[in-house]
């Protein structure tokens, strides 16, 4: 099933590496078999990156959807909530694979299929 990154309503899983997978209306990813869930907040900031695969994003960036959806969004705040999400989605959070820091920002990265 071919997904489209960009509609406004995603319901279906959405295969991001090997071992994970996001399923966005569920708030839960599944990475190597566990079930991990997301908060409200993490949940959209990973549907921002994907949404933004393959792209780097300034922290500005991240910020405005953020505040667009109505969470509350500092920048301090945004590095405690992508080291967290990190944490959910990375098999070594310090050496990430999916969720890159690209000064001054971010890029997600998804495995081709």
């Amino acid at each position: 099933m071919k997904i489209n990154f960009n509609s406004i309503r995603i319901l279906e899983e959405i295969i991001v590496g090997k071992n994970l997978s996001f399923h966005f209306a569920g708030h839960y990813i599944v990475k190597n078999g566990e079930v991990n869930l997301l908060t409200l907040t993490e949940n959209k900031l990973l549907l921002f990156f994907i949404k933004n695969r393959g792209k780097r994003v300034s922290i500005k960036e991240i910020i405005k959807y953020m505040e667009k959806h109505s969470l509350y969004c500092s920048e301090q705040n945004l590095y405690v909530y992508i080291s967290r999400l990190r944490k959910k989605l990375e098999n070594d959070p310090k050496n990430p694979e999916f969720l890159i820091n690209m000064r001054p920002g971010y890029i997600f990265l998804v495995e081709n299929k």
